[in-house]
């Protein structure tokens, strides 16, 4: 969040990382996907913020503001990226997992 302090628009950043990843990832960018900002904790950076998380939200993706030096916000992304993870495994074995032939004898 302190690319404000280098001239740096932290929306336009997020739509250049998507950008540059659908470009080059296409398959990666389909995924879903969790928008951090860090560094929160720094002075002058809640109008940023809040642009971030309203772009991300009309994305529909998952936005947190986190300061990795105090742990702020850390706990609740962790544990938001491991249900995910855990919801999307799952789903991925159910679309593996062949289902048995009604007819067969088991």
């Amino acid at each position: 969040m302190t690319g404000g302090y280098e001239g740096r628009d932290p929306v336009e950043d997020y739509h250049t990382i998507n950008d540059e990843l659908a470009a080059y990832a296409a398959d990666l960018a389909a995924r879903p996907q969790i928008v951090v900002a860090n560094k929160c904790d720094m002075p002058d950076v809640e109008e940023g913020i809040d642009a971030l998380r309203a772009e991300a939200e009309a994305d529909g993706k998952t936005f947190f503001a986190i300061s990795a030096l105090t742990g702020a916000g850390i706990d609740e992304l962790v544990a938001q990226t491991a249900e995910l993870v855990s919801q999307l495994r799952a789903e991925a074995r159910e679309a593996t997992v062949p289902m048995p032939d009604a007819g067969a004898v088991w």
